[in-house]
């Protein structure tokens, strides 16, 4: 539009954006308009990961649990920082605890005991707790166990975030409390600039969701490049990678919150890992985390440092 075709190019996606990003930057790129770089803001690259019989995710979410444990203080013997927690949390979960996960219901009892205890010290879960969910704790589980005794449970977006259900009981929070603690600023401001600042007055509802639609329905079917099927659940890294290959100038920089329980950032790191680039290129591909959750923005001083 404005004929600036020399000018250096980026995309910038976060959340469902950085799904949307990796098949773009090849679509992009497959009709000769060649990126410079890619920013990935909390990332969800695959849902492939998330069916069920599959063990990946409870792999992803591990050294989220520890950092949130960490942060919570309920870790049993905390390291000075909150990296230092989340580094130790990989190496249990790439070892003992993928070795454990591997071997199914055929696991003998030794080991799931010594998983379980070694869980239990990383994440302040109970190993009996642990043990009674097969070593397997969902997202929403490890929500409202965590500060069950406190009678609290913990946000999605951002673990930091506590909130109180009507009673301490269940196996789920009734809300995420980093959700509610935001979204009335959000709302507020936006009716107010429309208003106030653009003029526009309507009567519509402002939707939080699109989810909130009626009749609401995502295909989510995705034609990978050289991939022969078309993916029920997309795998844009796939793309990502495809475009990293083609372009050997193009950069890609994953930011995460260490706090982020809705895109975890072990998963994010599995998937770039994963896209099979050679030395070269994987000099392209760079990580930064921040002391925060899904939306890293929230915090002023990761937004800073961002």
């Amino acid at each position: 539009k404005f004929d600036r075709w020399g000018s250096p190019t980026f995309l910038f996606g976060e959340s469902y954006g950085t799904t949307r990003s990796g098949a773009l930057a090849y679509q992009l790129q497959d009709r000769g308009m060649a990126l410079n770089g890619v920013i990935l803001l909390s990332s969800i690259m695959n849902y492939g990961r998330r069916q069920p019989g599959l063990d990946r995710d409870y792999l992803n979410y591990l050294p989220s649990y520890a950092t949130t444990a960490w942060y919570h203080h309920k870790m049993a013997n905390p390291p000075a920082t909150v990296a230092e927690a989340a580094a130790e949390a990989r190496a249990f979960a790439e070892g003992p605890y993928a070795a454990a996960l591997e071997k199914g219901q055929t696991i003998s009892k030794q080991e799931e005991d010594s998983v379980a205890q070694q869980m239990s010290a990383l994440t302040g879960l109970s190993p009996q707790f642990i043990e009674n969910a097969d070593l397997r704790v969902t997202l929403s589980q490890f929500r409202k166990e965590l500060l069950r005794d406190q009678r609290e449970t913990i946000g999605r977006y951002d673990s930091r975030y506590t909130g109180i259900d009507p009673d301490a009981s269940g196996d789920a929070p009734e809300f995420d409390a980093s959700d509610v603690a935001i979204s009335g600023g959000f709302v507020g401001t936006l009716q107010g600039y429309l208003a106030n600042d653009l003029g526009y007055r309507t009567d519509m509802p402002y939707r939080l969701s699109a989810s909130d639609a009626d009749g609401f329905k995502w295909d989510f079917k995705h034609k990978a490049p050289g991939v022969r099927y078309t993916l029920n659940d997309p795998n844009t890294a796939i793309d990502l990678a495809a475009a990293m290959r083609t372009n050997p100038y193009l950069k890609v920089l994953s930011l995460n919150g260490y706090y982020d329980m809705a895109t975890p950032f072990f998963g994010t790191e599995y998937d770039l890992d994963h896209m099979m680039l050679e030395p070269g290129q994987q000099q392209n591909l760079e990580f930064r985390y921040y002391p925060s959750g899904h939306m890293v923005y929230l915090n002023p001083d990761a937004l800073h440092q961002m």
